[in-house]
């Protein structure tokens, strides 16, 4: 199992933060790997994504470390969720759709006045 895979069990498992996770977070562009691992938990236990969507995680790290703040996109993206209560309908989009969940995530971080628009009416 390589770091990435190991990252995403942890998370999948909604572990505890370790120091020890900082090194891994960073290689994904996290500035600040403590804060984001409280982000990546609490959507960890939105729905069942080892069994649903196993991939949404991988795609999720690969993502935001392209985007142009991975700490922010990340923060955004846990906020926006928080707005559904049908968190599995929103996570299938996501899940069936790489390109729907790359412009969340691209918009999350790069333009936090469209953000909080989208966030004041999400549907």
């Amino acid at each position: 199992m390589n770091s990435k895979e190991k990252l995403i069990e942890k998370i999948h498992n909604c572990e505890a933060w370790d120091d020890q996770l900082e090194s891994s977070l960073m290689e994904f562009e996290f500035q600040v790997p403590s804060k984001c691992w409280k982000d990546l938990i609490s959507l960890s236990k939105a729905v069942n994504f080892k069994k649903l969507y196993p991939q949404f995680f991988s795609s999720l790290l690969e993502i935001s470390a392209r985007s142009h703040n991975a700490d922010l996109a990340l923060h955004n993206l846990e906020r926006f969720s928080e707005k559904f209560s049908d968190k599995d309908h929103l996570f299938a989009q996501f899940s069936e759709s790489n390109s729907l969940l790359e412009a969340l995530v691209f918009l999350f971080s790069g333009s936090q006045i469209l953000t909080d628009s989208l966030l004041s009416e999400p549907s």
